[in-house]
């Protein structure tokens, strides 16, 4: 005896929230025509259509963004580098002895 709840819908569909999504675009004046025409479309043609989108869209976002870190992490290193041999020179020139504090007065305290 089976006593699973048969999954019932007005359209032949399933009741889940995509199901219903497709169920509205198919009932829409505008976008119902263009949806049963790629539904009519073999499995190929999305396919070919849906790589042909990433590789149009995706892959070129993907080698800016590649392109924007190289970038980044070339600038970071030479801005470093740059700091650093400015400081190691300030220091063998016998620089700053007040290490950097400007307009600070430290005051050491002695435990009794």
């Amino acid at each position: 005896m089976d006593l699973t709840v048969p999954r019932l819908s007005l359209t032949g569909a399933d009741p889940t929230l995509s199901g219903m999504w497709r169920v509205y675009i198919r009932n829409h004046s505008r976008l119902g025509p263009w949806y049963t025409r790629i539904e009519r479309q073999p499995g190929w043609v999305i396919r070919a259509s849906l790589l042909a989108a990433v590789l149009i869209v995706v892959v070129p976002i993907g080698l800016l963004m590649l392109a924007a870190l190289v970038v980044g992490i070339v600038v970071f290193a030479v801005f470093g580098a740059a700091a650093w041999l400015l400081g190691a020179a300030g220091r063998m020139l016998g620089g700053r002895t007040d290490e950097g504090r400007v307009n600070v007065r430290v005051v050491h305290r002695q435990e009794p």
